[in-house]
Formats: C-alpha cells, structure tokens, sequence
C-alpha cells in the first residue's frame, strides 16, 4: 500500500513538474500593461501623459520612486510589479478617478482581465452597479414577496428595491447563480423594513 502512494506522488511531481516548466509568466498575465494603462487614462487631476506621447513612465517613476525600466515592464511588457505595490498604485490611481470602486475587485480586473472579472470602469459609464443589478434584484424581490405571500401593494418597491440592488452590489453578486439562501432571507427582511402601515 505504502509503495503505490509513493510511486503516485512520484507520478504527481513529475506531472507538476512538466507543468512547472511549461507554464511561462508571460503569459500568466495578457494584456496587464493595457488595463494598468487604461485605468491611468481614466484618472481626472494627475495630468498622466498619455501613453502614446512620450513622459508617462517618467511621470510614474516619479510618483512611485520606482526605477523606469520597471515602471516601464508594468506598462509596456505585462510584467507585474509586487503585490503591495500593485495595490498601492491601484488604490492611489482609483482616488483620483470618480465614482466609487472596490480596490479588491479593480485589481483583480488590472491583474487578469475581463475573463476573471469584468471591468469595473464600464460600470460607471453612464449606469453604477446597482443599476445594472436592477433586473437580478426585481426577481428576488418577486420570489422573496411569494415566499412572504404579500403583494406588491403592502410594501415600498423603490425603497426595497434601492436597499437589494446595493446589497447585491455589496456582496459583489454578478448572477442569479450567485445568490445563496442567506441573501434571499435578506431580501425579506428588506421587504419587511418598507411594510406600508394598513
């Protein structure tokens, strides 16, 4: 019995190995420079020089006190600085851009693209989260409202409405797969705080 455990985790280490080997880092992180250089591009008071004129990865060495060949490898060549300096830069360049955005999901955007998570910066052009999460909120408004056999008329729709549809954003729900039991008891809960009185 002993003997097969050892021949399969010699088995895994070579086949982690071979994986090991062939992954390269270039290719871990596509298109990072673009969406690190399109979230400067929506900054509004750093006057960040636009990528295609010359002084952008000066103006970033300045600020940051990085050398230029690594601001440069950030914004030219996918290759990602440290993860502290990443969320430094992230969070820095998101107080200078308007609107109201979660640090966690921006970075995660800036690290691997619209396949993880999707852009955060379209959101705020023209409609917020909560906008676009109004169709997903109408539903578990409706099925919360059968559940608590009360019609449309016995409670406040905008006021639930507005306190799910930021719930939902809260907790970073993208799909109706995302929600779970605990988020529809909250919409009851909702439901019940805008009761209108008989």
């Amino acid at each position: 019995m002993a003997t097969n455990k050892v021949t399969s985790l010699e088995r895994y280490r070579e086949e982690y190995k071979a994986e090991a080997e062939n992954c390269s880092v270039a290719e871990v992180f596509p298109g990072f420079s673009d969406r690190l250089n399109l979230l400067m591009d929506h900054t509004e008071d750093l006057n960040i020089p636009a990528m295609d004129e010359r002084g952008r990865i000066a103006y970033i060495h300045k600020i940051t006190g990085h050398s230029k060949p690594a601001v440069s490898d950030w914004l030219k060549k996918d290759i990602l600085p440290r993860d502290q300096t990443l969320r430094g830069l992230i969070t820095f360049l998101l107080r200078h851009i308007p609107g109201d955005y979660n640090v966690l999901r921006v970075e995660s955007w800036v690290r691997f693209g619209d396949a993880a998570t999707p852009c955060p910066l379209s959101l705020n052009k023209g409609e917020s989260d909560t906008v676009s999460l109004r169709p997903l909120a109408a539903k578990l408004i409706a099925d919360a409202g059968k559940d608590l056999t009360l019609t449309v008329s016995s409670y406040d729709l905008q006021g639930t409405m507005e306190d799910v549809t930021q719930m939902l954003a809260d907790y970073g729900v993208r799909g109706f797969e995302d929600i779970q039991q605990p988020l529809r008891d909250l919409a009851k809960y909702y439901i019940q705080q805008h009761l209108r009185e008989e």
